[in-house]
């Protein structure tokens, strides 16, 4: 068993890479500015199995990141976010290349980097654009790092379903951005870390770029039809154009935790699917989960009459307009 280092380990994805570690006995050490925001993870292993540290990606200095990586096994790096457009340089491309020199310098086994799927250093999107950047800066400075491009993630307490599960239950309509036709290939979180330990588990990988999507490809209609069927929320769909949708996205990014911002309609412009002869989870030796039979459980706090009110039955592939099926 060896030791890992999850940067972003109180995120979403992180927490999920945590416990999969644990899972398999390794010992897991999480940087954090808050320690005690990442007190909760100590359960998902033995006693003194998940160690929380203070460590600062904007302040700590590279003598406290060396120490910090002095003699472990592997970095998997999930820090990531969508907003503010002014801090994608630094935690999307300056934090990689940093955190890239360090497990150089040290001789650090294993090195995994979380991007996003669908991203290009030519792109319009600042997000997609400094993701790209953040990988090739990774892969120039450690080319063994293996780097992971997952579609839209889902799972318990993602920050996509919910989002738009609480919006259905506060009001009349739900927007249709571009008129919906958007696709997508919802990836379960638990994937997404099940190819990390993937990728801890043999050296092939190394150096390697997997895009990973689900088995399903919905548009984002689609995804937005399964939930109102879900949770029995009666509400209707109002279609958005882009350029409506930029300026209020331009609009909203202005509040501290907006759910739309202009750079985010770009990438709505963009299908988010695994491209052809591409790596996926067939490579690693996984079977992606479906997002559709998971939905009542997953919005289950969503549900119109509350959590223990009418049950609705989960979405079938069926259901779905034609083109949802791979």
């Amino acid at each position: 068993m060896g030791t890992f280092v999850v940067f972003g380990g109180t995120g979403f994805v992180g927490r999920s890479v945590v416990h999969h570690l644990c899972a398999e006995g390794h010992r897991v050490i999480v940087p954090t500015r808050s320690v005690e925001k990442a007190a909760s993870l100590k359960v998902s292993g033995h006693v003194g199995q998940v160690t929380p540290c203070a460590f600062d990606l904007f302040r700590s200095s590279k003598e406290s990141l060396n120490t910090l990586l002095a003699g472990v096994d592997g970095v998997i790096n999930t820090v990531g976010i969508l907003y503010p457009k002014r801090l994608f340089d630094t935690l999307h491309v300056q934090w990689p290349k940093t955190l890239a020199t360090a497990c150089g310098h040290l001789g650090v086994e294993h090195l995994i980097h979380i991007s996003a799927l669908g991203v290009a250093p030519s792109s319009k999107s600042a997000y997609a654009s400094s993701k790209a950047r953040g990988e090739q800066a990774v892969l120039s400075i450690f080319p063994r790092a293996s780097i992971l491009r997952p579609s839209v993630i889902f799972g318990p307490g993602d920050g996509f379903l919910g989002k738009f599960a609480n919006m259905a239950s506060l009001l009349p309509f739900l927007p249709l951005i571009g008129g919906g036709k958007t696709r997508f290939q919802p990836v379960f979180v638990g994937d997404v870390a099940q190819a990390v330990m993937a990728l801890i588990a043999s050296e092939r990988h190394e150096g390697q770029v997997f895009s990973l999507g689900g088995p399903n490809v919905l548009s984002f209609r689609d995804i937005l039809q399964a939930i109102i069927k879900t949770t029995g929320h009666d509400v209707f769909f109002m279609p958005v154009p882009f350029f409506m949708a930029s300026i209020l996205g331009w609009i909203m990014q202005q509040l501290p935790r907006p759910i739309l911002t202009a750079d985010q309609v770009i990438l709505l412009k963009s299908d988010n699917v695994v491209p052809a002869e591409t790596k996926t989870f067939e490579d690693l030796g996984i079977l992606p989960t479906s997002m559709l039979p998971m939905l009542p459980e997953l919005l289950q706090g969503h549900m119109r009459g509350g959590r223990w009110g009418t049950p609705h039955s989960a979405i079938t592939e069926s259901e779905t307009a034609p083109h949802a099926n791979l």
